[in-house]
Parts: structure tokens; C-alpha cells; sequence
């Protein structure tokens, strides 16, 4: 049975459609609610009303295509006069008209031309949102399992922090210690405790912002299955250390798309400078009274064309126009491919720079505090040193392993970041002409857009070679050759 909706009831059950919409079209990927990296990508450019709205374009673009490069419609004209006063002697006259307006240029073709590039544009548009898109995803997936991975380092400080608490109270029994030690392990926990907390509302705060991206609702419950490492050796395997010659970056082919673009408008704009010509064709009927002949019917037709005068050259103003636009979109061209450039190089010198961090950290710097830690802990047991020293290595190793963490962390948002600017993402398709639909389905026109017969075929100029032969110039005299015909003309 199918119900009818008042708009009250659409307002009541208008998120319940939209979370069924969603279920329906985006399905579950997990029975346990696990998403990977790639399967958290692969929801957000299947779901997210952002990315609908950007394909959307493409259908108001085809949707304004249907109406580029027609003729307009031709004028038909009626008219009847008549003698009001009845009688024998009666006068009338009957006229038929039409007309119907032409271009002598090129202009639908162009038209049609400029609507098509209008539909290779959004299409290359949707590849740069989806770019940036996939960036935003995978920037809340990395701050989600940095942030777990973080707190995980934490917790291994908590137990730590316990044995120090033991340590502290065993000391105290055998009288070696103080209460202030005690305290001081104790603060250190709480510290410690205060940290993970900390790190897990930021884990929390990851995924508020990464469930929407994904469709999900609020309180639906999300585990990442992928981790720090994992995601780190994903991101690697798609990258390089090097600038490309030729970026392909999905910004790169929309600007160049965006360039041919707007040289069609200025060919367009070229076209229209020149106004439309019109055909008339008309037929006449009159019938007029004539003494002392009477009656007498009269038939006319006529043919006609209206051409303007170009004598105020319209549409200067509007070619400099497109002329300029034509020259700001190759210099924005430029100018994006510059920036795509610098922009890969700058990210392959920040993920250098992270991995130097990460290998100093992890290979020569937290050695080196774990083993005075541990020195410093059997020197206290045997009550060779002062807790506060204990407390102190305990500081330092666990701000570097949550700096290790962070250094980690950094280096998956850099991988991250590259890639999306070598725009390598395996999700990322390339951006093909051919696979952009120009027409919907069933809106194709039936006959291609008027054109003269020179416009439909062009011209071909074959070259002809020939040998050069010297010419031997004269130097002309014109009084001398005037006389002379002069003279000439007496004689004869």
C-alpha cells in the first residue's frame, strides 16, 4: 500500500529517510562495525551529499546543452483589412507573413561547443572534489588511530607508573624511602591518567568528525580496523620522493579544461559580434473598387532578406571580454601547475623531515632514556639515588614515546598530504573525456545546429609549387609615355 505524506509527516520522519537512503545505498561493509582506510574512502565517495551535489552539475550542464545551437523560432504574420461600410463596393485586403532569422556564422555550432566544454568542466570539477575529498577522510582516519595509538603508549606509562607506586611503598617498609616519594609516584599516575583522558576524547572527537563523512549517524557505534603502522605502509605504497614532469592532478585538468573552455568562448563571442540575417516571404490579396472598371482583385508575393549594416559594430566590448577571460584562465593554468609543483615539494622536504624525527627518536633517543631508567630504578633499590631522579627519567621516556607517537602520527598525515598531492589515491579515477556523457538520455537532438554550407565543410587549400622566374623591372616614365600616345594619336 503506498501512503501519501502530509508535510508534517515529512518533517517528522525526514531523518528517518535520509539514515534509510544512506543504509540503503551505502549498506554495511562489517557485521562488527569495522572500517579499514580504504573501505572508509570508499563509503565517503559513494554517500556524502557533498559529492552528490558536484555530480549534480553535470546534469544542469547537459540539462542547458538541450537548448544550445538552435535556431530561433521563425515569426509568422496574419493580417485582414476591410471596409467597414457593407455593399458591392466593398475594399479589403488580405496579407500572409514569415520570417525567420539566420546566423552567417558559425555561432550554434560554437554554442553547442561552449555547452559541451561547460559538461567536460563539471566532470573534471567532480575529480578535484573528490580529491580534496579523500584528503579530509583519510586527515580524521589518521587522527583517529594516532589518537588510539597515543593512548595505548599511555596506558603502558600507567602500569609503569604502578610499579613505581610498589617501588615507592616498598621502599618506604624497609625505611629507605619517604612518604613524599610515595606522593610523587602517585601524582605522577594521575598525571599520566589525566593524559590518556585527554587523548581519548580526541580519539572520540576523530570519529564525530569522521562519521558524517561517512554517512553514519551519530550514535552509531565505529572501530577502525586499520592501524597506525598499517595505514603508514597503505599510504607509502602509493607515493614516490619524487617531483613528477608532468603532474596529472585532477586541479591541473580541470584549469586546463577551464582554459579550452574559455578559448571556445572567445571564438563564441567572435560569432556573436555579427548579427543574424533574416528571409521574409509574403503573400498579399487585395480587392479595390475602380470606376468605371469596377472591381479588381490583386495578388502579390514577395521575397525579402534583412541584412544589418555593421556600422556601429557591436560586440567589441564583448570579445575584449572573452578575449581577457581566455588569458586569465591560461595564467590561472599556470599558475596551478606551478603550485602543484612546489606544493609536491614541499610535502616530499615535511615528510623527510618527520622521518629524520621519527628515526632519531626511536633509535637513539628513547634507548638511551629507557637504560638510565632503568639504571636509575636498581640504583634507587638499593638506595643509591634519589626517587626525584627516578620521577624524572620517568617524565622524559614518556614525553618522548608520546613524542614518538606524534612523530609517527605526522608522518602518516605527510604520506597522506603527498599523495594527495600526486593525486595517486587508488580511488581517485583519472579524468576522461569520453566517459563524460554529453546529452541525457533521450534529450539528444535529432539534427545537428544550422550552418552555412561554408561552415559545414571547410575549405582546403592545396599548395601549388612553382619556379621562381626572373622578372625584369622597368623604371616606368608616365609624362613620357603620355606624349608619346599623344604624338601617336595625331599621326594616325
Amino acid at each position: 500500500m503506498i501512503g501519501v505524506f502530509t508535510g508534517a509527516d515529512n518533517m517528522k520522519f525526514g531523518p528517518l529517510f535520509f539514515v534509510g537512503w544512506v543504509v540503503a545505498v551505502c549498506g554495511t561493509h562489517n557485521v562488527q562495525g569495522q572500517v579499514s582506510l580504504d573501505e572508509a574512502v570508499q563509503m565517503a565517495l559513494k554517500c556524502h551529499p557533498q559529492l552528490q551535489a558536484a555530480r549534480a552539475d553535470v546534469a544542469i550542464a547537459q540539462a542547458r546543452l538541450i537548448d544550445a545551437g538552435k535556431l530561433e523560432n521563425p515569426v509568422f504574420g496574419f493580417a485582414l483589412q476591410s471596409q467597414v461600410a457593407d455593399g458591392p463596393d466593398r475594399e479589403g485586403a488580405i496579407s500572409l507573413a514569415y520570417s525567420q532569422k539566420f546566423p552567417v556564422t558559425g555561432k550554434l555550432l560554437l554554442q553547442r561547443d561552449y555547452g559541451v566544454m561547460d559538461i567536460k568542466l563539471a566532470c573534471a570539477e567532480i575529480r578535484e572534489v573528490e580529491r580534496q575529498f579523500i584528503g579530509e577522510v583519510q586527515k580524521h582516519y589518521i587522527d583517529a588511530v594516532g589518537a588510539l595509538a597515543q593512548v595505548r603508549v599511555v596506558e603502558m606509562l600507567e602500569r609503569d607508573a604502578d610499579k613505581y607506586i610498589e617501588l615507592a611503598n616498598a621502599q618506604l617498609k624497609r625505611a629507605q624511602g619517604s612518604e613524599l616519594d610515595v606522593s610523587a609516584a602517585e601524582t605522577e599516575k594521575l598525571l599520566v591518567s589525566q593524559s590518556r583522558e585527554l587523548l581519548l576524547c580526541d580519539y572520540r572527537e576523530a570519529l564525530a568528525e569522521l562519521r558524517p563523512l561517512l554517512g553514519m549517524p551519530e550514535n552509531e557505534p565505529l572501530k577502525l580496523s586499520d592501524s597506525l603502522s598499517s595505514v603508514t605502509r597503505q599510504l607509502r605504497s602509493t607515493v614516490r620522493l619524487s617531483v613528477p614532469e608532468s603532474l596529472e592532478r585532477s586541479d591541473v585538468v580541470a584549469a586546463r579544461v577551464r582554459h579550452q573552455r574559455a578559448r571556445v568562448g572567445e571564438k563564441l563571442a567572435q560569432s556573436e559580434s555579427v548579427e543574424d540575417w533574416e528571409i521574409e516571404a509574403g503573400y498579399d490579396a487585395e480587392r479595390s473598387i475602380d470606376e468605371p472598371i469596377g472591381a479588381e482583385r490583386e495578388r502579390f508575393v514577395g521575397l525579402g532578406v534583412k541584412i544589418p549594416l555593421p556600422i556601429r559594430k557591436k560586440g567589441q566590448g564583448m570579445i575584449a571580454e572573452a578575449r581577457a577571460e581566455a588569458m586569465k584562465a591560461e595564467l590561472e593554468l599556470a599558475a596551478v601547475e606551478v603550485k602543484s609543483r612546489a606544493e609536491v615539494a614541499s610535502r616530499i622536504e615535511a615528510l623527510c623531515r618527520s622521518e629524520k624525527t621519527m628515526a632519531t627518536l626511536e633509535d637513539r633517543v628513547l634507548p638511551q632514556l629507557r637504560t638510565r631508567e632503568r639504571q636509575t630504578r636498581e640504583a634507587y633499590e638499593q638506595g643509591l639515588a634519589n626517587f626525584n631522579q627516578v620521577v624524572l627519567l620517568q617524565q622524559q621516556q614518556s614525553r618522548t614515546s608520546e613524542t614518538l607517537i606524534q612523530a609517527q602520527r605526522d608522518q602518516a598525515h605527510e604520506l597522506a598530504k603527498l599523495q594527495l598531492a600526486l593525486g595517486t589515491h587508488p580511488q581517485l579515477k583519472a579524468y576522461d573525456p569520453c566517459e563524460c556523457p554529453t546529452y541525457c538520455p533521450g534529450t539528444e537532438p535529432k539534427n545537428a545546429p544550422f550552418a552555412l554550407p561554408v561552415l559545414n565543410s571547410g575549405i582546403r587549400a592545396m599548395p601549388v609549387e612553382a619556379e621562381a622566374t626572373p622578372v625584369k623591372t622597368t623604371r616606368k616614365k608616365p609624362l613620357k609615355n603620355f606624349f608619346h600616345q599623344l604624338s601617336k594619336g595625331k599621326g594616325e
